[in-house]
């Protein structure tokens, strides 16, 4: 069977730990204590010049602590003793999972996906819906979808595919292979300069950031995550797509052109996995480090 640690992030002493907790039964040595900035050496691990240069304003510090949390679960997987073959979950402590969510997990891992990340959902979705706004239009995934059979008492077939990241995917949960999360530990710069849903820097590196829908994890209803709570984080509000819908043909040739474009991206990718591929030198980092 295939391996797959857990890890929920959350503040240390926050009431949503109890609530997680209450929902899942899970343990106490689950949680890990996310990063507190002014906690932090912030000169060595966050480079404030290159995120505004990227996102064209400065970070929140909630944005800061919630980034370096998640960066650094991934580096201490990679450096773990965990399988070679296996996955990390990574979860945040406001996520409300569905029903038999291990079993839907284990279906999942062995769905036989060729993914580095794999998305349970958008923070805008709902269990066993893939939105519940236009924003999925702006979550595009490849034709090339693998299809998963229904997870009990869900009734739907569930898609798994490349996706285009955007804005409004957040980090509530998700699936890193170890091999990903190693490679990411080589390729990645350890000074962080991204939100932590920036699944769009990954992308552009070159790793393969699938999304499950519809989701089978939603944000708790009335709840916000502790990091954002306590360091003034806040997740996006939702796209308006209202002048876009008032000719519904555009709505959809932006959805079609959006979606044969992660579908060529995929077509792509598919290729490039079949032929050999040299180690990324150590520290790379641009769009193509993983076909250098």
């Amino acid at each position: 069977m295939t391996e797959i640690r857990k890890v929920v992030l959350s503040l240390p002493g926050s009431p949503r730990r109890k609530s997680f907790q209450q929902r899942t039964g899970w343990p106490a040595s689950i949680f890990f204590d996310a990063v507190k900035p002014d906690e932090e050496d912030l000169a060595r691990r966050w480079d404030a010049a290159a995120f505004y240069a990227r996102n064209g304003r400065d970070a929140k510090s909630g944005e800061i602590g919630c980034a370096l949390s998640h960066a650094r679960i991934i580096r201490d997987y990679a450096a773990s003793s965990a399988d070679s073959d296996g996955y990390l979950l990574v979860l945040e402590d406001d996520a409300v999972l569905c029903p038999e969510f291990d079993a839907a997990l284990n279906r999942i891992v062995n769905a036989g996906v060729n993914a580095d990340f794999i998305l349970l959902g958008t923070v805008w979705g709902k269990i066993g819906e893939a939105s519940t706004n236009s924003t999925v239009t702006n979550v595009p995934i490849s034709w090339l979808a693998h299809r998963v059979k229904p997870f009990l008492p869900l009734t739907k077939t569930f898609r798994i595919g490349l996706m285009r990241p955007n804005n409004f995917t957040g980090t509530l949960g998700y699936l890193v292979t170890k091999t990903a999360a190693q490679r990411y530990a080589e390729v990645i710069p350890e000074t962080v300069h991204w939100v932590a849903d920036d699944w769009h820097m990954l992308y552009d590196a070159g790793f393969r950031v699938y999304l499950i829908r519809p989701n089978i994890i939603e944000e708790e209803s009335e709840a916000i995550s502790s990091i954002r709570s306590v360091t003034n984080a806040s997740k996006s509000e939702p796209h308006s797509d209202n002048a876009d819908t008032k000719s519904s043909w555009r709505l959809n040739y932006r959805r079609i052109r959006a979606e044969l474009g992660v579908t060529s991206r995929d077509v792509r990718d598919r290729i490039r996995s079949r032929l050999p591929r040299p180690l990324s030198p150590s520290g790379a980092f641009s769009r193509t480090s993983r076909d250098q």
